[in-house]
């Protein structure tokens, strides 16, 4: 398939405008390569710097005015860090002009460049040269500029150079002495995305000038926010791997049998939705960010109160808006916050009405081994088999656990479309300890979605059920603990004992039994069951008998670029800010994000080419898009019976966007999707 094929040309459309933030896209979900010339690359790069001085003189304006403006009072530390870091990755600039300077014949050099002297991001050969007290007092001075305060700058530059930590300062000093050459293509992309964005700065500090209020200095914060977010891809781009499907000039003719690519119906009745749809999530996200800014619950209580008619009644327009510009700046603390909301007891019975009728949904809390629980420095790299299936270990379940210790008990919500009646579900008992044994061809297992820190069993209840009731399959729903409480591998630790004690133990204590298992996750839980089939494979335990993974993260390192990571640009919800706040979560140490347990777009091929047979959904406008498709190519071309769909204009989430506030039918045929993709995983045993 060509390069044209991959993507093709759609109509350009916008979404989710209402806010009156996002006039049009700053980079387009359909073009995954930019063609350049020497002319182009030599302009982007002359205008870079004077760009970012132009955005450093605005963060230097607004800071001035931050004592009469209270709206940008809240926003100081904010402004203050992106005109830092703005002056610091100049550097990186730098090392890319005198690189592509080695392979092109450009004119001259731009006039701000200090010297050909090595930047001082490379001073010295090691990693403490980040530390060095002539980079700490420059992008000191960067910092004094906007604050005049040195404690507070130093303590900036702290927490800047900790950033910088995933950078490989070897490969950048070969960059810079033009021993490697960067990814031209990549980085061009990035460059052209940030010359879109710096003219929209322009245009929108230009209206600021002209009428200084609240929305228009919004607006300015969230683009340079936007920016500062945007110079993280930069140095990804600059070590793209040039033999990526998205770079390299060779044709990939997997993705002619692989991948099939699905238009919406009627796409002006779909964006209608998707606009209306993300015009009620902006109202919704805006009530919250004003909840749960406080910490008292009476507090949250009259907030709530007051904020909800005035946004969903008066003033809907503004509602959304504060909604979109809340997920812009995103205060970690409050969006935590907001998460609890999924564990209300309110909450969860108003989902519960709104899901599906089915016969039997039970809560079952299973003990968990201390010996088998994954950690960084135990049996997460070992090729040990766990004690679970060594040893026929007592490892009962437990019911009606209202306030259960999760280092202790995992919790597994069990969906079925028939009654177990063989079980007494207020004590756990059997009925008769001589009963037979239930028997079902398949089970599934669902791994929710939620970026690793927020979802439960019970926020997708109305997944589950649908799935139980389509497919007629016992459903299990593990409730894994959630970051940042419990960082990788806890997550992970909790979904593999789920799978080993369904696999061993459920004709033991359940009376149970199932031919075969299906991993089914998404998002995040699409990530960990890939790793879970990884460790069955790599401890030589029965492996999962197939997947089903919908819009799965499969890459968690910062450091690995795609062109549709610049979707998260645009993205309303799942943008830049949420992506950065979720891997951090996740994983603590960004060392260990590019290991395949962690990121399983890197499993090896040893492992990949037993992995059983698999099904992916890949949203078309999702930041997660171009990793999930190389997944696809990487298990096809290990020899593993893998496709998938690539639903073009559909976005990250789609299997929840049937109902309230999208009711998109491209997303409810999408879902069915899935469950053909069962039966087919089925057919081909």
């Amino acid at each position: 398939m060509s390069e044209s094929e991959l993507f093709p040309e759609a109509t350009k459309f916008t979404y989710a405008n209402t806010d009156g933030y996002q006039k049009d896209r700053i980079f387009d979900p359909y073009t995954y390569r930019h063609n350049y010339d020497e002319d182009q690359l030599e302009t982007l790069l002359s205008k870079y710097v004077t760009e970012t001085h132009n955005v450093e003189e605005i963060c230097v304006y607004l800071l001035d005015g931050v004592h009469s403006n209270k709206f940008l009072s809240k926003y100081e530390d904010g402004l203050g860090f992106c005109g830092a870091r703005i002056r610091t990755f100049r550097t990186l600039h730098e090392i890319i002009y005198f690189n592509v300077k080695n392979y092109f014949d450009f004119e001259a050099e731009p006039e701000d460049f200090m010297s050909r002297k090595m930047p001082g991001l490379l001073d010295s050969q090691n990693a403490q040269s980040l530390m060095s007290l002539k980079h700490r007092e420059r992008n000191l001075t960067a910092v004094e500029r906007c604050f005049g305060d040195k404690q507070f700058a130093l303590d900036r530059i702290e927490i800047l150079t900790q950033e910088f930590q995933f950078m490989d300062l070897t490969v950048l000093t070969s960059f810079y002495k033009g021993s490697k050459l960067i990814n031209v293509s990549a980085t061009t992309t990035v460059l052209k995305c940030l010359d879109e964005l710096f003219l929209k700065i322009d245009e929108a500090f230009a209206t600021l000038q002209k009428k200084d209020t609240r929305e228009n200095n919004k607006i300015v914060f969230s683009l340079i926010m936007k920016l500062s977010c945007c110079f993280d891809f930069l140095y990804s781009s600059m070590i793209c791997n040039p033999n990526s499907i998205y770079f390299s000039i060779e044709e990939d003719s997997f993705l002619e049998d692989a991948l099939e690519f699905v238009d919406v119906e009627d796409p002006e009745e779909y964006w209608r939705l998707a606009d209306e749809g993300y015009f009620e999530i902006g109202k919704i996200i805006g009530v919250a960010s004003r909840t749960f800014k406080h910490k008292s619950k009476v507090r949250q209580f009259i907030s709530f109160i007051g904020w909800m008619p005035f946004y969903f009644l008066f003033n809907r327009k503004k509602g959304s808006a504060q909604g979109f510009f809340f997920m812009n700046v995103l205060n970690k603390n409050v969006f935590r916050r907001m998460n609890a909301i999924y564990e209300m007891s309110t909450y969860k019975k108003v989902l519960k009405l709104a899901s599906p009728k089915i016969e039997m949904e039970v809560k079952i809390y299973i003990t968990m081994p201390e010996q088998d629980c994954l950690t960084v420095k135990k049996n997460l790299i070992n090729k040990k088999a766990p004690l679970m299936v060594r040893n026929n270990i007592d490892a009962p379940f437990v019911v009606e656990q209202r306030n259960y210790d999760p280092s202790e008990l995992i919790k597994i919500r069990i969906i079925s479309t028939d009654k177990w009646d063989h079980i007494d579900w207020k004590t756990g008992e059997l009925v008769d300890p001589d009963c037979e044994i239930k028997h079902y061809p398949v089970g599934l297992l669902f791994i929710h979605g939620g970026a690793f820190i927020s979802g439960s069993s019970s926020s997708y209840q109305n997944i589950l059920k649908k799935y139980a009731l389509e497919t007629r399959h016992p459903v299990f729903a593990v409730d894994y603990r959630l970051a940042p409480d419990h960082p990788y591998p806890i997550p992970l630790s909790d979904c593999w004992l789920s799978y080993l004690w369904l696999r061993y133990y459920s004709e033991k204590y359940l009376k149970v039994k199932f031919d075969k298992i299906i991993l089914v996750g998404d998002s995040a839980g699409g990530c960990i069951s890939l790793s879970i089939c990884t460790l069955a494979i790599r401890k030589q335990v029965a492996k999962p008998d197939g997947m089903v993974l919908a819009y799965p993260g499969t890459c968690l390192d910062r450091r690995y670029f795609t062109p549709s990571c610049m979707m998260s640009l645009d993205e309303p919800y799942l943008n830049a800010f949420l992506i950065d706040l979720c891997l951090k979560s996740y994983v603590e140490d960004y060392s260990i994000s590019g290991h395949y347990l962690c990121s399983p777009l890197f499993t090896p091929k040893k492992y990949l080419k037993e992995m059983p047979p698999t099904r992916v959904g890949i949203a078309g406008i999702d930041p997660l898009r171009d990793a999930g498709i190389e997944l696809i190519r990487n298990f096809v071309k290990a020899g593993v019976n893998c496709t998938g769909k690539v639903y073009k204009q559909l976005f990250h989430g789609y299997l929840e966007m049937d109902s309230y506030p999208f009711y998109m039918k491209d997303c409810e045929k999408a879902f069915m999707d899935t469950v053909e993709f069962i039966e087919e995983i089925i057919s081909v045993w």
